[in-house]
């Protein structure tokens, strides 16, 4: 068989002409599918600057509507937007529309507010469009065995920017677009400045809404916890006698016993305070008493006192609720009833047969009902006719001093002791009460007639304030 140089030649020249040919091939279809990919990344990243630009406009005219004139401000007020959602809703609010001020409302970065240069639409244009220069999109030497047959990088760069071209694009829009990084708000250049934000003021709870809601308290603690809990029974207190000092006291008249329970404890309770305010409770009470004189001279009536069913009715409330804080939780309790009357104010029955309990409940009682006309004594004195009539109503008589006596009660029984644990270490043995020693709950009055408990192994003055929780 004959062997012809020129025809392998041929051939060969043949196939290799096919092979370069199928390479450019390739290379034509893999740039035309990057152009179109690049297309598409851009269209997208387009569309997302469009709708950033938009919302910002309307943020801009929305500015513009409330107010902010001042460039700078709006440019603040634009890259800022949980600023401006807020600036927005304290604007709409009637009551405090007219106290915002968008100077002082936002705290600005005045850094990051200068780097905007320009107007407001020139930094709205700069914040949704890339700008910056990128290098172009590059391709790859061939490599490997096609490297041979495959079309030069020169004239695939040449190919490649006539492609884009045919689209719209630079190759530097290729490479932007191919970065994936879509457009996006810039750093916040401001913060709510919470200072200036003026606070809404709470209103004043009317009369009735604070009773109601003093009811409702006392509603919720009964059914959560039980009649006998502590809580139920200082909220039950508490509305009790709010209801009847309101029923019975004008605010004027309300005022002044808060002031004179108050007062008094500091002048002769010597209750710490600061020196300003022991001054003040002494001006005040030394300018009623000069004014009761005056009054009582004149015959003219002390208004600040209530009538004496008034006072009848506020104590009455004040010796259940003395009562009902003692013996809410103790042995008698299943034997009370506090009864609504029809005054408005609440009495207590005992039904129990018990002559020390119903004696220790009677002194419990009479405990709270001075407390509650305490205000309107001098110096525990009964000055006032009208007082004394209200505690004759309860059968309080007065001593030659013109205090009040309280009915005598033997000391409320020990509470059963718990077992006690064993001792680990040794223990100083208890020391044996006297013979002459006073019994737990004994009481007696001191030398300035104040009256006094023997407690916890020693004699204590009786707040009478703190008993009564009426003011």
């Amino acid at each position: 068989m004959g062997f012809s140089l020129a025809g392998f030649g041929a051939g060969l020249a043949e196939g290799m002409y096919e092979r370069i040919e199928e390479e450019r091939k390739f290379s034509s279809a893999a740039l035309q599918g990057r152009i179109e990919r690049a297309s598409v990344l851009k269209l997208q990243q387009e569309k997302q600057a469009k709708e950033m630009e938009d919302e910002l406009r309307a943020r801009k005219a929305e500015l513009i509507q409330l107010g902010v004139d001042d460039p700078e401000l709006q440019k603040a007020y634009l890259f800022s937007p949980t600023v401006f959602e807020a600036f927005k809703k304290a604007k709409s609010d009637p009551e405090m529309s007219l106290k915002i001020d968008p100077k002082t409302f936002i705290a600005a970065n005045k850094q990051l507010l200068s780097t905007m240069t320009g107007t407001v639409d020139d930094a709205i244009n700069n914040a949704v469009r890339a700008k910056q220069q990128v290098e172009p999109a590059k391709l790859l030497e061939p490599q490997g065995r096609s490297s041979f047959f495959a079309p030069s990088a020169s004239s695939q760069t040449k190919r490649f920017e006539q492609l884009a071209s045919a689209r719209g694009l630079t190759l530097q829009d290729v490479a932007r677009a191919e970065s994936g990084v879509g457009p996006k708000m810039p750093e916040p250049v401001g913060a709510i400045n919470f200072e200036a934000f003026p606070k809404k003021a709470e209103k004043e709870l009317t009369p009735d809404q604070t009773q109601a809601r003093l009811e409702s308290k006392a509603l919720k603690l009964a059914m959560e916890k039980g009649d006998d809990d502590p809580e139920t029974i200082a909220a039950t207190n508490a509305f009790n006698s709010y209801k009847v000092r309101r029923e019975k006291l004008t605010p004027e008249q309300d005022t002044h016993a808060k002031l004179m329970s108050r007062y008094q404890a500091i002048v002769y309770g010597n209750l710490p305070v600061p020196p300003e305010e022991r001054k003040k409770a002494e001006d005040y009470l030394r300018n009623y008493e000069e004014s009761k004189k005056r009054n009582e001279a004149k015959g003219t009536p002390d208004d600040k006192v209530p009538a004496p069913s008034s006072l009848v009715s506020i104590a009455r409330t004040a010796g259940a609720n003395a009562v009902r804080a003692s013996f809410g939780t103790g042995a008698a309790s299943k034997q009370l009833s506090f009864i609504e009357n029809a005054d408005g104010s609440t009495s207590v029955r005992y039904t129990g047969n018990d002559p020390d309990m119903q004696k220790q409940l009677i002194r419990r009682e009479q405990e709270g009902i001075v407390a509650s006309l305490r205000p309107y004594m001098s110096e525990g004195k009964v000055t006032d006719k009208k007082v004394e009539v209200a505690l004759q109503a309860f059968g309080i008589s007065l001593d030659n001093n013109r205090r009040p006596v309280l009915i005598d009660a033997p000391a409320p029984a020990p509470a059963p002791a718990k077992p006690a644990l064993p001792e680990r270490t040794p223990t100083a043995a208890p020391t044996k009460p006297t013979a002459n020693a006073p019994q737990e709950g004994s009481r007696m009055k001191s030398k300035s007639g104040k009256d006094m408990i023997f407690k916890n192994g020693k004699w204590q003055y009786i707040d009478y304030q703190a008993l009564s929780g009426e003011f």
